[in-house]
């Protein structure tokens, strides 16, 4: 479990540039907090791979993906299995869970639960 302490400086989890990747499995990101710009949890520009994972309780405070924010481009990837994104916040922008803009998202017996948008998609939003 990665956790940032209610008590730490607002920061982010991970950021993946566009030539790069993050496969992780059985592993939590917990309370990442953007104050701002996307991605609260997760920015990704690259390839992120998630199983048997979850991104719960992160927070884009200004920004859209509170849990994960994916693209910009058709290069960007997310690919979450068994996995769960739960109680991420992105309460003046789009996707509390995940916002996409560009590129691929696939969910494979994932769940998406309790989760808050300002704009749009409580849960996941996409351009």
């Amino acid at each position: 479990m990665i956790t940032r302490s209610p008590a730490a400086p607002a920061f982010r989890i991970a950021q993946v540039q566009a030539t790069g990747g993050l496969t992780l499995t059985g592993v939590t990101f917990s309370n990442g907090k953007a104050l701002t710009g996307d991605g609260g949890g997760i920015l990704n520009a690259g390839a992120v791979t998630l199983t048997s994972s979850a991104l719960t309780g992160n927070t884009a405070v200004a920004g859209s993906g509170g849990g994960i924010y994916s693209g910009p481009g058709s290069g960007a990837a997310a690919t979450f299995t068994t996995s769960k994104l739960s109680d991420n916040k992105a309460p003046a922008g789009n996707g509390g869970a995940l916002y996409s803009r560009g590129g691929t998202v696939t969910f494979t017996g994932s769940s998406i639960t309790g989760n808050l948008a300002g704009r749009r998609g409580g849960g996941v939003a996409s351009i």
